[in-house]
């Protein structure tokens, strides 16, 4: 086991293993109101919080890598969601679906529809690294616009395999469930006979 980076827990500095945060959710089509109403969701399967300010993601956009810088904390057990805009901001068609508050926001998120690849970074010893990495640079591997459908990871299973992934088929902590269908900052929840 590699030990890196401190943390705090109970008002204790601890150290968090290195690939303990992954990427649990990816909301790359957007929603009715819109299809930048866009994001991600982070996962921290540890007993510890952790400090996000060592973790950026990147995604491509334009054909070129965008990064963002994280901040705050990622709890225990818990989930940290990044998106494009915060809840209920005005899209043209109406307001965004998140019907919680996003960890971080920033107008810059936006996933590809056609050659998806975000990657999760986290800085050790000064050095980024990629602990995470979702998409194969290709067409998303599952989610859907018809109606808007997010794209879920099953478990921590290698994030360039289609086989890792289901379109979500429940609604959970959005504004309105008609057409839209995600768990943002909830457990995803996994159709019969898909093995964890």
């Amino acid at each position: 086991m590699v030990i890196i980076g401190p943390v705090l827990c109970d008002k204790k500095l601890v150290l968090a293993e290195a690939n303990s945060v992954y990427i649990s959710e990816v909301n790359w089509a957007g929603s009715s109101s819109s299809t930048a109403d866009e994001w991600l969701e982070l996962f921290n399967p540890t007993n510890i919080d952790i400090n996000m300010t060592d973790y950026k993601i990147s995604f491509l956009s334009s054909n070129s890598e965008t990064f963002l810088q994280l901040n705050g904390i990622i709890k225990a057990s818990d989930y940290y969601l990044i998106a494009n805009n915060p809840k209920g901001y005005q899209f043209a068609n109406g307001i965004s679906r998140l019907g919680i508050d996003p960890d971080y926001y920033s107008s810059t998120l936006s996933l590809s529809n056609s050659n998806l690849i975000i990657k999760l970074y986290k800085n050790i010893n000064n050095i980024w690294t990629t602990i995470d990495e979702v998409g194969d640079g290709d067409m998303p591997f599952s989610g859907g616009t018809n109606p808007y459908r997010s794209m879920q990871r099953i478990g921590k299973n290698d994030g360039k395999n289609a086989n890792s992934f289901q379109t979500s088929n429940v609604c959970k902590n959005l504004v309105d469930c008609v057409n839209n269908y995600a768990t943002p900052k909830a457990k995803n929840i996994f159709t019969p006979n898909v093995i964890i």
